[in-house]
């Protein structure tokens, strides 16, 4: 079941990916992951009222609230505002590839804060992912902006990072408590970060 959530996940982050550049095209990328984000929370809320009668997570603990909204301000808010014009300045082929960052920093960051072990076999894939993201950087994109490779490129990597260390803090909040409430609570620190 797993398995099948992630690639359908995957298939999902595809599709949005092609929609977010084309509008972020059209309109801005801060309006359009503004505008996601508040869809997003709608939604949530809905989903929320429905399965658990209430619209908004006031039932999480404390310390689940703040590493949320920690995880929120950095990952949907910070590094998804560097990702969202990675898309617009180098196309959403390579920001996507440079995104595959998450997973190796993120297993570092597990074995800093959390300890978990990384196997050899673990290490090694880094190392393919890298030098794969590396191909893939220096080779020719049509959809590029090409007054602003080097900041779409260094964008897409601070959108990594920023997913990375808000996956870290996700993780550390999350705990025993409901998934889609989570989310919300991140959500809706990105939308103050947004307004701010």
């Amino acid at each position: 079941m797993g398995e099948f959530i992630s690639l359908f996940t995957a298939i999902c982050w595809t599709i949005t990916v092609i929609t977010f550049e084309k509008a972020g095209r059209d309109v801005g990328s801060l309006a359009v992951n503004f505008l996601r984000l508040v869809f997003g929370l709608v939604f949530l809320m809905i989903f929320l009222l429905v399965t658990k009668g209430q619209p908004l997570p006031i039932d999480a603990p404390f310390d689940t609230w703040n590493y949320l909204l920690l995880s929120g301000i950095i990952g949907l808010f910070l590094g998804d505002a560097f990702l969202f014009q990675a898309f617009i300045d180098v196309g959403g082929r390579t920001t996507l590839v440079i995104l595959t960052l998450v997973p190796p920093v993120s297993a570092v960051l597990d074995y800093l804060v959390f300890g978990e072990t990384i196997a050899f076999w673990q290490v090694v894939g880094m190392f393919i992912t890298l030098v794969a993201i590396v191909f893939v950087v220096l080779a020719k994109e049509d959809n590029v902006n090409h007054k602003h490779v080097t900041r779409g490129i260094a964008f897409a990597i601070f959108g990594a990072l920023g997913q990375a260390f808000g996956l870290l803090f996700s993780k550390l909040g999350l705990q025993e408590y409901d998934a889609f409430a989570a989310t919300e609570i991140r959500v809706i620190s990105a939308l103050i970060g947004f307004i701010i």
